[in-house]
């Protein structure tokens, strides 16, 4: 299947946010949400759990964590799991990015084949 030139350049321009992250900003973006202090009682681990995950996977999840949802949301999930916080996503970010430039022989070459199939 070809794919338009607008979504090839998407394409190569995410992959190139990928491999020079140092490029993009790590900055925190703004948020002006306030919490409105919602004091009932804490809910139990089916209520936390968001209803599109099936049922029958619950009782293997052992920990839900709802993390703050901004562009870094999967860092900070994966940042919660390592290092117990989600405030470490610049350092999961970073360790990403070294991985993949340390490997980048291997990963150009999965690059490349996926843009020439595209």
């Amino acid at each position: 299947m070809k794919q338009s030139p607008e979504a090839k350049k998407l394409y190569i321009s995410q992959l190139e946010k990928m491999i020079h992250p140092e490029a993009l900003a790590l900055e925190e973006p703004f948020s002006d949400r306030k919490s409105k202090g919602n004091k009932r009682k804490a809910p139990t681990k089916e209520e936390s759990i968001p209803s599109e995950v099936p049922r029958f996977v619950v009782p293997y999840i052992h920990e839900y964590k709802n993390v703050y949802a901004d562009d870094n949301c999967g860092y900070r999930s994966v940042a919660h799991q390592i290092y117990g916080s989600e405030d470490q996503w610049r350092r999961v970010r970073t360790d990403l990015h070294d991985f993949i430039e340390s490997r980048l022989d291997y990963w150009t070459k999965i690059w490349h084949k996926s843009i020439d199939e595209a």
